[in-house]
């Protein structure tokens, strides 16, 4: 039997390649769910395809400046490798999904444009066994979860966080998962990502909830504090809404 959050059984048959579905906005991260709403015909063509195969898609952050995913515009080189969980196709053809986060994984290139939509050999970066030990693993946790919590004072997150504590969630996916809930710029999110090393991960989060936390009060400073931290729009809800391609 599999270990709580392993995943290493869902990937043990990962061939190395999958497609790429890169959007301008969106950062996924392992272990969460994530809902598309496929329209575009190259995109509807790879859900498809990947329904027929291994149903995983990768999903890619474009880099900075580049707003449409015509052609190939350039992409940062970390992905989360995502399994389809749920898909239900429309009577014309579009598709709503929700995608499981496996895996961060790295681009090693992209493979020839034999299909229309992108594909990618990619290097798999599970996180590695936790650097700390488990007193040490368990203050951090307790540390991330309660200046988390300081974040939503009006909201009860006592049951969500002695869960969390009882059932020692892995810091690397506790971090992702404070990382997704805090609605970051999606750069800002990219940084999250793109870290690899769980300590350097949760100091990188736990940065960014103490400079939420210090930000002002006032409607116009908060608001400057927030683009400067790169604090998305937080009307925008979480969990977010069905993704648009």
């Amino acid at each position: 039997m599999s270990k709580p959050f392993d995943v290493r059984e869902q990937l043990a048959t990962f061939a190395g390649t999958a497609p790429l579905f890169p959007l301008p906005d969106v950062v996924h991260f392992p272990h969460l769910l994530l809902p598309l709403h496929i329209f575009e015909p190259r995109y509807r063509e790879m859900v498809a395809d990947a329904l027929e195969g291994e149903r995983l898609i990768a999903m890619a952050l474009l880099k900075p400046g580049h707003t449409t995913t015509e052609g190939s515009p350039p992409i940062h080189d970390t992905v989360c490798l995502g399994r389809i969980t749920a898909d239900q196709q429309t009577e014309d053809g579009r598709y709503y999904l929700v995608l499981q986060g496996l895996s961060r994984a790295r681009i090693i290139q992209e493979e020839p444009d034999e299909q229309a939509y992108r594909i990618a050999q990619l290097e798999l970066q599970p996180d590695p066994e936790s650097p700390f030990s488990p007193a040490a693993a368990d203050a951090q946790r307790r540390r991330l979860l309660l200046a988390f919590r300081s974040l939503f004072p009006k909201h009860n997150l006592d049951r969500v966080l002695r869960r969390a504590l009882k059932e020692s969630v892995p810091l690397g996916i506790l971090c992702d998962v404070l990382a997704d809930a805090m609605a970051l710029e999606s750069q800002v999110a990219y940084q999250v990502l793109a870290e690899t090393d769980v300590k350097e991960r949760c100091r990188l989060v736990l940065r960014l909830i103490e400079e939420r936390l210090n930000a002002p009060t006032s409607a116009d400073g908060a608001a400057l504090k927030c683009a400067s931290a790169g604090w998305a729009d937080t009307d925008a809800g979480w969990p977010p809404q069905f993704s648009l391609n």
